[in-house]
């Protein structure tokens, strides 16, 4: 039998109070009419579940330039299947064929591995070269500490499509360019296309994260309150090894749009962190501290 001691609490903490309170997490959190608070926000960490924002953010960018890419079909196979490690698609069989879009929302909103390998082949026969894309886009929006470092292929997919590093700090401006563009056509941001922001949003919104930053936010399944997050719980179950990030936009009355990122290390290596309970405790009580924004 388990008692209440057994099972990491999520709480509500104050956002001054945020930075110093959950050891081992580093996170940038900022919000448009409220408080902000980081902790170890420049250090670098492995893309570990955050690669696809980037990758799905390139993806919208190159459907700009290419009004035709988001309907265009994509051949999911069997070796797809083979060499991926997360998602649903890999447990089916046969071949099938699936639109851009749909392919770039299962990667976003379930972390597809066998949807990520799909594309990226489907985007190197047409002979878009991804990570120069995303050098110009990472350039472009000044995310100096962020490096693409390779794509997935046949050694394994996690639903990334990138390999490479980040930080919370990076992370958290890329929201903020994509979050600005819903506070009205005069404030959309210069730096994100429009139109590649809604794309990227619509991946994102109302995704189901049992073990991140939105995993304890009011609500419950499909009804909890407004965000906008990518697919991680892969990377947490995996994270005694490789550690995992977590990112979130959400919306409250008081705060309004709210932002954050945030990335635990392997907890193997931290003796105040025995399971992935730990680690989602601390995910949700940033992700619901951040939403209420409540101030000491």
């Amino acid at each position: 039998m388990f008692s209440e001691t057994d099972v990491a609490q999520v709480a509500v903490l104050p956002v001054i109070e945020l930075s110093g309170a959950l050891p081992g997490l580093s996170f940038s959190v900022e919000a448009h009419h409220g408080g902000s608070a980081a902790q170890g926000e420049d250090r670098v960490h492995p893309f570990s579940g955050a690669g696809k924002l980037i990758f799905g953010t390139v993806l919208a960018e190159l459907s700009v330039e290419d009004p035709s890419l988001l309907a265009a079909g994509v051949s999911l196979l069997d070796k797809h299947r083979g060499q991926a490690r997360t998602g649903t698609l890999r447990l089916l069989s046969g071949d099938m064929s699936l639109s851009v879009d749909d392919a770039a929302n299962l990667v976003l909103s379930t972390g597809d591995a066998a949807a990520a390998l799909a594309l990226l082949e489907f985007l190197d026969r047409r002979g878009v070269d991804l990570r120069q894309a995303a050098q110009e886009l990472l350039t472009r929006l000044m995310l100096t500490s962020t490096q693409v470092t390779g794509l997935e292929g046949p050694q394994g997919s996690a639903g990334e499509g990138f390999l490479g590093t980040t930080t919370p700090q990076d992370l958290l401006r890329l929201l903020a360019y994509l979050c600005a563009s819903m506070e009205g056509e005069e404030r959309r941001s210069v730096m994100i296309a429009p139109e590649a922001s809604r794309s990227v949003l619509r991946w994102m919104r109302g995704v189901f994260e049992p073990g991140g930053l939105a995993s304890a936010l009011p609500g419950h399944g499909p009804h909890r309150v407004p965000h906008w997050t990518v697919s991680g719980w892969e990377s947490l179950s995996q994270g005694e090894d490789q550690g995992c990030a977590s990112v979130l936009i959400t919306h409250s009355s008081t705060a309004g749009w709210v932002c954050a990122a945030a990335f635990h290390p392997a907890w193997r290596t931290l003796s105040s962190v025995s399971s992935p309970r730990d680690v989602s405790a601390a995910f949700g009580t940033l992700g619901l501290s951040a939403y209420l924004n409540e101030q000491a």
